[in-house]
This record gives C-alpha cells, sequence and structure tokens, in this order.
C-alpha cells in the first residue's frame, strides 16, 4: 500500500509520458521490490485456506500444524515473494509502467532514451520472462486452491451435519410397531412405559434441537443445518474477497507484460481494490 501510494513519483525523473516522476533508478528498483513482495499477501491467504483444510477436513492436529506445517508456510509466503524480488533487481528487470514501477522489460527513463547504447536499458530477457512466468503461475495457482479449499471444508462440514442429523434428528424413518398389553396399558413391542418414553423423547427433541438448528433447503426434500449455511456463506465471501483484491493486479500484470504499458482503467481499479483486501477480510 505505501509504494502503490508513492504512484509515479519513484519513476525516473523526465521518463516520457509520466507525470510526477521525481526519482531514480534506485527508487524505481525500491518501489518495485515493495510491490512485488506484497504478493507475499495472496501466498498467505492461501496458506490459511490451506490450514483450514488440513485441520478440519483431514484432521491434522494443532500441535502438528505448530511443529511442520506452520514454519514451511511462512517460509514459502516470505521467501518466494522477496527472491522474485531481488532477482528481478539484480537483472534490471523492474521499470516504469506508466503508473508505477514494476516488471517491465523495456526501460523508459530519459537517460535510456539519450544513450545510443540501450544494453543497460533493457532487462535481461530470460530474466523477465522467468520471474512473470512464476509470478502468473503463482497468482493462477492460488485462484484455482482459494475455493477449491473452501468447498473441501464446507462439504466436510455438511457431511459432519448430515451425520449429527441422521444419528440425532428426526428424519429417520421408525419402523411400524407392534403392540402388547402390560398392567393394563397398551404399549409398543420392545417400548418402554410412557413416564420413561416421554422423558426420552424430551431429551432426544433437546439434542435434536442444540445440534443442528434444521432449516428447510429450496426443494423441501433435505435438510440443510443454519451452521452449514454460515460455513458456505462465508466461504463464498472470503473467495470473492480474494478474486476482487487480486484480478485486477494480476491482469494489470498481463497488459503490462503484453504491451509493455498498462491499461488507465485496469490500473485504476488495481489501485483502489489491492489495498482494501484487509477491509473485505
Amino acid at each position: 500500500s505505501t509504494a502503490q501510494s508513492l504512484s509515479t513519483a519513484p519513476i525516473p525523473k523526465g521518463t516520457p509520458g509520466v507525470y510526477g516522476a521525481a526519482g531514480t533508478a534506485e527508487t524505481c528498483n525500491a518501489q518495485g521490490f515493495l510491490l512485488l513482495c506484497g504478493y507475499a499477501t495472496p501466498l498467505y491467504n492461501g496458506s490459511l485456506c490451506l490450514y483450514y483444510l488440513l485441520t478440519i477436513r483431514y484432521g491434522v492436529k494443532e500441535g502438528t500444524m505448530q511443529r511442520q506445517v506452520e514454519p514451511f508456510m511462512h517460509f514459502i509466503s516470505m521467501m518466494l515473494p522477496i527472491s522474485l524480488a531481488v532477482t528481478a533487481i539484480c537483472y534490471n528487470v523492474f521499470g516504469s509502467n506508466g503508473s508505477t514501477c514494476f516488471l517491465n522489460q523495456y526501460k523508459q527513463d530519459q537517460a535510456c532514451n539519450n544513450s545510443d547504447n540501450d544494453f543497460d536499458c533493457v532487462a535481461t530477457p530470460s530474466a523477465h520472462k522467468i520471474i512473470s512466468s512464476c509470478l502468473a503461475a503463482i497468482i493462477m495457482f492460488l485462484f484455482a486452491f482459494v475455493p477449491l479449499s473452501m468447498l473441501g471444508v464446507y462439504c466436510t462440514i455438511r457431511k459432519q451435519e448430515v451425520t449429527m442429523d441422521t444419528r440425532y434428528g428426526h428424519s429417520k424413518r421408525h419402523p411400524t410397531p407392534s403392540y402388547s398389553r402390560r398392567g393394563g396399558v397398551i404399549l409398543a413391542t420392545g417400548s418402554e412405559p410412557p413416564e420413561e418414553s416421554n422423558k426420552k423423547r424430551r431429551f432426544s427433541s433437546l439434542l435434536s434441537s442444540t445440534v443442528a438448528l434444521r432449516v428447510k433447503s429450496p426443494r423441501g426434500n433435505s435438510m440443510m443445518t443454519k451452521r452449514t449455511k454460515d460455513v458456505a456463506f462465508q466461504g463464498f465471501l472470503y473467495v470473492l474477497a480474494f478474486y476482487i483484491t487480486f484480478v485486477w493486479p494480476t491482469l494489470d500484470v498481463i497488459l503490462v507484460n503484453a504491451t509493455g504499458r498498462n491499461n488507465v482503467y485496469i490500473a485504476f481499479l488495481s489501485r483502489i481494490f489491492f489495498p482494501l483486501q484487509g477491509f473485505f477480510n
């Protein structure tokens, strides 16, 4: 957010077609480094989804998560974008895309335009291609993994709710009882006296209402608990916030690498939604 708020200021002074450019090659690299490191955020989103998936669906214990899984999550989420950012600086990949300094194969600052030798003004093509491809692969993977992991969590909780409903609810079919006379009172075969039966019935009803606050589904022939609906809704909101936040920066990177400059409308949406992820969450 801080790097984006600087907008065009870190872009090398004299870059043609860029209003407000007042920086140097070093400030441009610094802005690009911070922006690329910001992609640790979607990686942490993916790590959080993995945490829920492992603990809820696969039953991994909390101690195992803390000792074996969480350190790996932190390492990947932090070191992957930092490694890409350091590599981009070493191979001169950061350059102006018209609104910020980010991955750009072609430099556009004044020094390059006035130089007869543009060797230092063009990023190493192989490095630019590798870094851009890695970043695109990470984002595409997360776009698929986040909704699929939330779907897995929902299916697990839904299955648990159906099991609890079957075990403790009243949706089971009861066999037709046969009757006998006991002490002048007609009882179903294998049943208990009315007082004990009523007590157990009241307990079963209370347990059923506590375990599953059931709401009829639109079809009317199946039951969905309030808990499952809440999980489905929260998962949907989480995925929606993730897509709204990161789809615009991703499109911005794709367009810049394809055309050399960004689309003003996509860049505008990227600058609005990217810093708002915390608000959406």
